[in-house]
């Protein structure tokens, strides 16, 4: 008997220790979004290059907007962010071994080579990254090269897009896929897909921002 109610009492903590939550405070919120078991983040290392995709929750980029500038309406700031799908892609690698020591600098010969590679980064990611979703193929409306980190040795890209119909619209259906797609322009990494499953996205806890 009691170890029939052990079991139990194990079996309900998974149970609820594997619900979502359904509102979080900001540090608890960011911890829920930066783990990888809950779909939101997507990693994989390559001759030692470590390539992240991450889905970036608009109210998540709504706070971090309102924090910078509390004067500007909430309401305003939610709607702005409510209705792109962001995604974030980084590129970091071990700056004391191996080859990729600067990424800024890998395998280039000349400044103008590496003003090319930030002008590039800066304003064409159109021409290295999509997103597809239900066999249609999307373009970031809008891309910010976040720059070079020399210290953690990292490249830093964040990219909006405007899928018809999801988040905003008719589009209700919890299945599918989306795939992330980086067309490595510069380290010889080959094409890299993050997969991200669409009832993941839609099963974020709410942010309380107030």
């Amino acid at each position: 008997m009691r170890a029939i109610t052990f079991s139990l009492i194990t079996v309900l903590l998974i149970v609820v220790g594997g619900c979502r939550p359904d509102k979080l405070k900001i540090d608890a919120y960011k911890a829920w979004i930066d783990k990888e078991g809950h779909g939101l983040v997507k990693r994989r290392v390559i001759n030692g290059v470590t390539l992240e995709g991450r889905f970036l929750p608009g109210e998540y980029q709504a706070y971090q907007d309102y924090q910078a500038n509390p004067q500007q309406p909430l309401d305003s700031v939610l709607s702005a962010y409510r209705c792109g799908l962001t995604f974030h892609i980084s590129l970091q690698a071990d700056k004391e071994t191996g080859n990729y020591r600067n990424l800024m600098y890998y395998n280039t010969h000349s400044q103008e080579e590496i003003t090319g590679r930030t002008r590039e980064l800066s304003f064409n990611a159109s021409d290295f990254t999509e997103l597809s979703y239900k066999g249609k193929h999307y373009v970031p409306v809008l891309s910010v090269f976040e720059g070079y980190n020399p210290i953690a040795n990292r490249i830093s890209l964040m990219l909006v897009f405007s899928v018809p119909g999801y988040p905003c619209g008719t589009d209700a259906d919890d299945s599918g896929e989306f795939d992330l797609t980086f067309y490595d322009p510069y380290w010889e990494l080959g094409t890299n897909h993050f997969l991200f499953q669409k009832h993941d996205l839609k099963n974020i806890p709410d942010l309380v921002i107030q």
